[in-house]
């Protein structure tokens, strides 16, 4: 399913940098982390767990900071 997927690969790079919680070397080393779990062919019990870290760091961090910017703004604009 190659359509459902195109989302990913923007997405993750996206969600990394938009939260200042991380210095480059870890936002590169958990892309690393995505990358090689997603190369592991079959699948092992150590590269789905690596993948399932990697996702709950990418994640954690964007849910504890709120909403983005962006949208942020938007609604300082409706108050307006």
């Amino acid at each position: 399913f190659p359509m459902l997927q195109c989302w990913y690969f923007h997405a993750v790079p996206y969600l990394l940098w938009s939260t200042n919680r991380f210095q480059l070397a870890i936002k590169l080393m958990i892309l690393l982390m995505i990358e090689a779990a997603f190369l592991t062919f079959p699948a092992t019990s150590l590269s789905s767990i690596i993948l399932q870290v990697a996702h709950f760091a990418v994640l954690l961090p964007c849910l504890s900071q709120g909403p983005p910017p962006l949208l942020q703004a938007s609604q300082r604009e409706k108050q307006q």
